[in-house]
């Protein structure tokens, strides 16, 4: 499949449901003194606003491989 934009989709892989699980874990997970929490500002609201546009479809967070047509 090429794109309006002139890519041809190699690979596209929806994690959205994977990548909200993880999230899950996670914070139910006791807290580590290491991790993203340390270098992104308010990293817990963030990550909680993340994990409920995932599950209310929102948004959908996709790994993808697209080369030039």
């Amino acid at each position: 499949m090429t794109t309006q934009a002139g890519f041809e989709i190699t690979t596209w892989n929806d994690l959205t449901d994977v990548a909200a699980e993880t999230m899950r874990a996670f914070f139910a997970a006791p807290a580590n003194p290491l991790g993203l929490h340390v270098f992104v500002p308010d990293f817990t609201t963030k990550a909680a606003n993340l994990i409920a546009n995932a599950e209310q479809n929102r948004i959908r967070l996709i790994q993808a491989v697209l080369t030039a047509a």
